[in-house]
């Protein structure tokens, strides 16, 4: 029997409850309408093996992203499945390859071992914090979008564009990429790419706060990406305002084994608790665009 139970004020994600289901048993009328409705759905009880995570994902996204952060690992040869951050320190919210002007719509995490002690993904609907926010930093951050200038790493054209090294430059000429990435005589690769401030939704009327500021800000620890539109530093009032708002809404999802959480990456951010044990842990990703 599969039960489905709508988010609550401990939970601000449905969860899809099985009793040993195969996830070929979600209709795909079902899993879009709770998706669209809710932007995060949490799949637990369903029995699968580790071709399934990939079945399932391809059944509603393709044109999969390779995060080129570091840390990951990589699942069987396959750069569209990889581990999650494989550290123990907590990750603060942000929304996945959004300082990227190629960051994926959807973010699937698939738990195979969970983590003995911590190690919870946290969620946070980017349409509750808006909506927490007051009149003035709403229309601060309505009024203008956020830049991303800075100097990058190539790992990231390579991944996108599946090349080597020496490769980019040429596929990048060919690419709409090339309004947002410059590559000087040097070799260094520098981006300029502007991104909503807020971020207007597909399955909804009211915007979101989904972006890469808090990731910047306290687990880089730069002031200076993203910036406002014209280079304006993000002051620490509004800073603090945004934060406040985001830590209200923020839920944790304790992992289970063979939980599958599928997540609207323009609407909502996650980030992790402290994982404090790690010996038996391995949580699958795959960040990629919709097909529906």
């Amino acid at each position: 029997m599969i039960e489905v139970i709508e988010p609550g004020s401990e939970r601000n994600y449905a969860l899809v409850q099985a009793t040993g289901e195969s996830l070929s048993a979600m209709g795909d009328d079902t899993v879009k309408m709770l998706y669209s409705e809710y932007g995060a759905v949490l799949f637990r009880g369903f029995e699968q093996r580790y071709p399934d995570f990939a079945q399932f994902t391809e059944r509603f996204s393709d044109q999969f992203l390779t995060n080129a952060s570091g840390g990951r690992g990589q699942m069987r040869g396959d750069p569209a499945t990889q581990t999650v951050n494989l550290g123990t320190e907590p990750f603060v919210l942000h929304s996945e390859m959004s300082h990227k002007p190629f960051h994926p719509e959807v973010c699937w995490f698939c738990c195979a071992v969970p983590p003995s002690e911590g190690g919870e993904t946290v969620i946070a609907d980017g349409i509750e914090i808006v909506e927490a926010l007051s009149k003035k930093a709403r229309e601060t951050f309505a009024s203008g979008g956020l830049r991303y200038k800075n100097r990058t790493t190539i790992d990231w054209l390579t991944s996108y564009f599946g090349c080597e090294d020496s490769m980019v430059a040429e596929r990048l000429g060919a690419s709409p990429l090339n309004r947002y990435f410059t590559i000087n005589e040097d070799g260094e690769v520098w981006q300029d790419y502007l991104a909503p401030g807020l971020v207007e939704l597909r399955f909804s009327e009211r915007p979101a706060f989904s972006n890469f500021l808090f990731f910047a800000r306290e687990h880089r620890g730069t002031r200076e990406f993203p910036t406002f539109a014209d280079g304006t530093i993000i002051n620490d009032s509004i800073y603090r305002e945004v934060k406040s708002a985001a830590d209200q809404v923020t839920r944790a999802v304790a992992w289970q084994k063979n939980d599958l959480l599928m997540l609207d990456n323009l609407r909502f951010m996650h980030g992790r608790n402290a994982v404090l044990d790690v010996k038996k842990r391995l949580i699958m990703t795959r960040f990629g665009q919709l097909t529906f």
